[in-house]
């Protein structure tokens, strides 16, 4: 019979073997998957959690994309994009508060308030574009939780594009530029004369 799978962890609770070859005899083992009690450090556990390790429940899924957010505003291309309008962006106490995400650009994101503003304002919009009721707060929280899932399944299927989770230092770069010729996170890297390429999401 063949080995049952799935998307999440846990599918696999006995130990099993699946005999391959009959001369000589040759079999493959299904064990099942084992996670550490205990996640002390709680970006670990979010990516996990975007990843499908942790079922998305235990973390919750309004608070899980709002990281995954969090994440993409940090990628390389919004970073790239700052670094070629620092030369030419005087003072950013002088910008203008924008009133809607349309006004919003990446640059004026420049604060946890701002990302969960826009992270308020993208889920009230997916919820609408889903069809959700949206009179009510019980119908708004439906809604939301609706656009949430939607966007983590967008990330997971690759709806959203390539991203990794994990910081990319200045060595793993330049090792990379060795093998494949200059990257973009090289640019970046030397750019902003730090060895972590990203810094920290805000949660």
């Amino acid at each position: 019979n063949p080995a049952v799978c799935g998307p999440l962890p846990g599918v696999t609770r006995h130990l099993s073997a699946f005999k391959i070859g009959g001369n000589p005899s040759m079999y493959v083992m299904d064990t099942p998957g084992v996670m550490v009690p205990r996640i002390a450090d709680l970006e670990v556990g979010l990516k996990l959690a975007l990843t499908g390790s942790v079922k998305d429940s235990v973390v919750g899924e309004e608070r899980l994309a709002q990281y995954l957010l969090a994440r993409l505003n940090q990628s390389m291309p919004a970073l790239m994009w700052a670094a070629n309008q620092e030369a030419s962006r005087a003072d950013r106490s002088q910008l203008q508060p924008a009133s809607t995400l349309a006004a919003m650009m990446p640059r004026d994101i420049v604060s946890p308030a701002d990302l969960e503003w826009v992270f308020d304002e993208l889920l009230d919009g997916l919820g609408e574009r889903l069809g959700c009721a949206n009179d009510s707060e019980k119908a708004r929280a439906s809604a939301r939780l609706k656009a949430s899932q939607m966007l983590l399944r967008w990330f997971r299927q690759g709806a959203l594009g390539r991203y990794t989770l994990d910081d990319v230092h200045l060595g793993t770069t330049a090792m990379s530029e060795q093998a494949m010729g200059p990257t973009m996170e090289g640019d970046l890297a030397r750019h902003q004369g730090r060895n972590a390429l990203y810094p920290k999401a805000a949660l």
